[in-house]
């Protein structure tokens, strides 16, 4: 035990499987602090007997790093993932075993996320229920990252259906023939090299990430679609109709479509006349 420099609080040097911690027992009473520095020893053992069975490190951090590593580095918005789990060690101690976290701790993160306001300084807002149920989903994906070990086990996992917020529906609203002549008009002044983006964006009724994370080798000339993977590289398929696909994963490549990505490049293949006009 000891005080530190400059120092109110006691300290406690503590050896767990030849291994040392040093903790503060934010104790000024040497008594107290003796008692304080004995639950966290068994809390300590605790920690290292359910790592030992786990065959890994369970701290949050570590299962976040290792999550960012094996599965978040590799999603098409792994900045926001790498952000939301940065956001889960900043409330959470870093040290805490996922194992350890409860209903109540889900509660209390979701509380203070509701707290926390968004947008320009002079019109600040809440952040969305949506926002907030983000980061709750990201939480439950470090435990079903955590589960696929089969030593791991969660004797006080949270009830995930009892923690998201209602979102209320939003009703989106087309553009008026008017809307649509100015927007085309500002493209055509400020940046005419969007004007494929947004057409495409408007034929084929995909979402922005997955517009700006296509790649050519999604694109099958030879069959007139294009085909991205979906989860667990599982795509889907569509046949190659002027219509936009109401499921699955793939995009009808009918002609106003192909004519986007034709004057995206001047090196593309060249499609096969069939599968694009039919």
């Amino acid at each position: 035990m000891y005080v530190s420099k400059n120092g109110r609080f006691y300290h406690a040097e503590i050896w767990v499987n030849g291994k040392q911690y040093r903790r503060s027992t934010g104790e000024t009473s040497r008594r107290k602090a003796v008692e304080a520095a004995r639950k966290i020893e068994e809390d300590l053992i605790e920690q290292a007997e359910a790592e030992a069975e786990a065959g890994t490190s369970l701290q949050l951090k570590d299962v976040g790093t290792r999550y960012m590593a094996y599965i978040g580095d590799f999603h098409a918005g792994a900045n926001n993932t790498e952000r939301l789990v940065a956001l889960l060690l900043k409330f959470f101690n870093p040290n805490k075993l996922i194992t350890d976290i409860t209903q109540d701790d889900v509660l209390a993160l979701r509380a203070w996320r509701r707290k926390q306001h968004t947008g320009p300084k002079l019109a600040r807002r809440p952040i969305s229920a949506a926002t907030v149920n983000d980061t709750i989903e990201q939480l439950k994906k470090l435990f079903t990252y955590v589960k696929t070990s089969p030593h791991v086990r969660f004797e006080h996992e949270p009830k995930w259906s009892e923690l998201w917020l209602d979102e209320p529906e939003i009703t989106p609203r087309e553009l008026s023939p008017e809307e649509t002549a100015r927007l085309l008009k500002a493209l055509a002044a400020t940046r005419p090299d969007y004007r494929a983006v947004f057409e495409f964006a408007w034929f084929s009724l995909k979402r922005k990430t997955e517009i700006f994370t296509l790649q050519w080798s999604h694109v099958k000339w030879d069959h007139g679609l294009i085909e991205r993977p979906g989860k667990g590289d599982k795509g889907g398929s569509t046949s190659p109709t002027t219509s936009a696909p109401s499921s699955g994963r793939s995009t009808s490549a009918a002609t106003t479509i192909a004519g986007c990505l034709r004057r995206r490049t001047t090196s593309s293949p060249s499609p096969p006349s069939a599968p694009w006009t039919r």
